[in-house]
Order: C-alpha cells, then structure tokens, then sequence
C-alpha cells in the first residue's frame, strides 16, 4: 500500500509532537571562598611559612593521588606529565586531616537524594565526596557495592562506599550520580564535601561519573560548559553556559584542564585548577622566572619563594592563545617579616610537569570558561 505525502507529513508531525522533549538550561550557583584568612597568611596579611609548606604538601598529595587516577583508569599509561618518580625524594612535609580541611577552595550548594551539601568546586580533581553526616543513603539512593580509599600525606585515610542518587544542583536534576560517601570528616564543615570538575580519566572511582558528566549524561544543559566568575565579592559558577567572547585554548591532554601557554614569554604547561590558592611551578621554571624579574628567592622545606619591594610589583603576564593576564593586584599573596611582598608563584617540585596555576589568575582574569564538548579553556 503507497501512503501520500499529504499522510506522510501528518504521521511525521505526529510523530514529533509525541515525542518527549527535554528540557535544557543553564544555572548559576553562588559561591563563596571558604573563611576569610587562608592558614598561608595571618590576619596582618604576613605569610605563614609552616602554613606554606603545608599547603604544598597537600597540593602534592592531590596530584600524586589524581596522577595514580589516571594510570589505573587507562590500563597503565602513564600521565604526560607525570614526574612522580623524579620527584619521590625532594621535598618533605606532611599534611593532617585538619590541614586538609583547612583548604581555602570555593564553595557552593547542590544536594543529593534531596540533602544540601557544601560542595567545593575542584577542576584540578574528579571525583565527588562528603563528610561523614553530611549525606544519608535514603529510598532513592543505590550502594554501588563499590568503595573508595584515600590516603594522606602523615598516614590518615578516608575512605567510605559509593553511591549513587539524584543530584539536584540549581533546578537541574540527574539521576544516578556518584557520591562517596566518607566514614570520617575529611574537610572541616560537616556539612561539606569536594566536587571535582575535572575529565573523567581522573575519577577517583572506576567507572563512575563525575558531577558535571552527570548532567551531560541527564540531557539537562544548554552547554556542555561551564564558567568560574571569581572576585573578592560576588562569586559564581555557571553551569551549561560558554561564552563565545572569550580567548580559547585548547586542552593539550583530555584529564587534567592543561594547556598550552606562556609566561612573561617563557612557554610552559599549566594546569587551570580552581582548587588552588596559589600558582605552583616545577622548581627549576620557579627559579628561571625569578631570575628573569631580578627577585630575591629563598628556599625551604623543597619549597622556593621569592619577595620583593611591595612599591615595585614585577609585571607578571600569562599568555594563552591571544589572551593576556597581568596579575596586577594578585601578584603577591602577603608579606614578609621585613614588610617585602612575597610572589604568589611558588617553586616546587610535586610529581607533576605542569604549573598548577591557581586563584591569582582566576581573580585576575574575572571569568574563566570550561568548554568540556571542545576541550578547550577561555580567559576573559
């Protein structure tokens, strides 16, 4: 039997009206830096030396645990810039619970199996975790039978089991996405865990989604981006949301939010990691950069820093892909005993070949764009 055009239009339109439609959208979660005062500096903005070398020893940790991540996660191989075995015996230090949670990450809400959490937001990891209390398995949870276990630089641990739930994030819900949820306080809000925002490669857990993946997955974005606006007042993290003004970079390596760029000229590779307070340089780069900008540098602990005259500020410039950003007003974080500015870039050698560039650029660029369907990072 011929069915007409007429009848095949009209069973076409049927068909389209029938079917289901998603709905998409983008969402902004208000966020706000965790405490006012970092442990790297006191109220007097001095820097805090043996907070420092905490902070380091953390950020090292991270990146040993996240660069393991990616090795079990592709049958063996290696990180690009994995330098672990380089580097196992520089540097000492260790880093306690507390410190940990002592972190100054930035903060914001989503809620999963209808419970708000404080989440702090971390593209320099991957996996989504909480406190212990901070989330309770309820009817629309599922216990995936799987565990994690992390364990921290002076020998404490936190582990817990994996779930999954309905996440709820600024109206945007998708369910079966991964929790673990952990059996002590990890960080130092009850209510609070960390949500990593990084590639899947890096999951903490094998086989599991991250947070944002989650939503991909839901078919609840707009975007598949989405974009830190960070400041000293009002803060943001927009969900499903690019920006087609910006200068874009591509990622070099789908795990880590790595690319391609330059300092003052000098190439290096950087890591955009939200979840850092400081910019992080292998110490020989640390060292060259200094040099170049005529700064007293000084060592401790494996971690190299240097000061300056606080009324002459060095111009410190990153370049990625056309676009350029001066630290400007982020170019020290506090200052010495002499009253001398300390730089905001500290050397040291933590098993990773990328700088880990932190809150200076973010708070000097303004906004800084996620682009997870093109692999690419764009500056303001």
């Amino acid at each position: 039997m011929q069915l007409t055009s007429a009848v095949l239009a009209a069973a076409l339109a049927a068909s389209v009206i029938s079917a289901p439609v998603r709905k998409t959208s983008s969402i902004e979660v208000s966020l706000s830096k965790r405490g006012f005062l970092s442990r790297i500096k006191d109220r007097h903005g001095r820097v805090n030396y043996p907070g420092l070398h905490k902070e380091i020893a953390y950020l090292k940790y991270k990146y040993h645990k996240s660069l393991e991540n990616y090795k079990r996660n592709n049958q063996g191989e290696a990180h690009p810039f994995d330098r672990r075995s380089e580097h196992a015996a520089r540097g000492s230090g260790a880093v306690s619970l507390q410190d940990v949670s002592n972190q100054e990450l930035w903060v914001g809400a989503a809620s999963f199996g209808g419970q708000s959490i404080q989440f702090d937001f971390d593209t320099g990891s991957a996996g989504t975790i909480c406190n212990a209390g901070a989330y309770s398995p309820g009817s629309s949870a599922r216990n995936t039978g799987t565990t994690f276990h992390d364990s921290y630089g002076d020998g404490t641990t936190a582990s817990g089991e994996v779930y999954t739930d309905i996440l709820s994030i600024g109206g945007l819900n998708a369910d079966g996405a991964t929790i673990g949820l952990a059996t002590q306080q990890f960080v130092s809000d009850p209510d609070q865990g960390i949500a990593g925002m990084g590639f899947p490669s890096l999951a903490s857990f094998q086989q599991r989604t991250p947070l944002f993946y989650s939503l991909i997955n839901a078919g609840v974005l707009d975007e598949h981006a989405f974009i830190f606006r960070l400041s000293t007042g009002d803060s943001t993290l927009t969900l499903g949301q690019t920006d087609s003004k910006v200068n874009f970079t591509p990622v070099t390596h789908a795990a880590y939010w790595s690319i391609s760029g330059a300092i003052n000229g000098k190439s290096i590779n950087g890591i955009i990691d939200s979840g850092t307070t400081l910019i992080v340089a292998p110490t020989n780069e640390a060292q060259s950069l200094f040099d170049s900008l005529g700064l007293q540098s000084s060592s401790s602990s494996g971690q190299l820093t240097a000061t300056y005259d606080c009324s002459k500020p060095p111009s410190v410039i990153f370049t990625f892909s056309g676009a350029s950003i001066r630290l400007g007003k982020y170019t020290a974080y506090g200052t010495d005993d002499n009253g001398n500015c300390v730089l905001s870039i500290v050397g040291a050698d933590i098993g990773s070949a990328g700088w880990i560039i932190g809150d200076p650029l973010f708070l000097s660029s303004g906004e800084v764009v996620f682009d997870v369907a093109n692999k690419q990072v764009g500056f303001a």
